[in-house]
């Protein structure tokens, strides 16, 4: 996908390369990427408006940083991340909570 997304985060405007992005529930949920690097807590929701709902680490929180390098919709209201280290993570986009945890590698 060769589209970019303004996203405000830690009080500054940066632009994002979208990845993959999924409507899940009335959410735009969003991996991003730049220019083939893979960043660091790169998923978010965002509103119909466009606004941050939520970013991953306030869902998921490590010690470090995780980067995720695929996204799914599972249903209406769950998705999963797979993060770099090969931990997929079912995460409720709603309750904001982690729902099941496998690993992939």
């Amino acid at each position: 996908m060769d589209k970019k997304i303004p996203i405000s985060k830690d009080g500054k405007n940066h632009e994002y390369n979208i990845e993959t992005m999924l409507s899940v529930g009335g959410l735009q949920v969003v991996l991003l990427m730049n220019d083939g690097e893979v960043l660091e807590n790169n998923v978010v929701a965002l509103d119909e408006q466009g606004n941050l709902v939520w970013s991953i680490e306030s869902i998921l929180s490590f010690k470090y940083p995780e980067a995720y390098v695929a996204l799914s919709k599972k249903d209406e209201h769950t998705i999963s991340v797979i993060s770099y280290s090969g931990v997929c993570f079912e995460i409720d986009v709603f309750e904001k909570a982690v729902v099941g945890k496998r690993i992939t590698k």
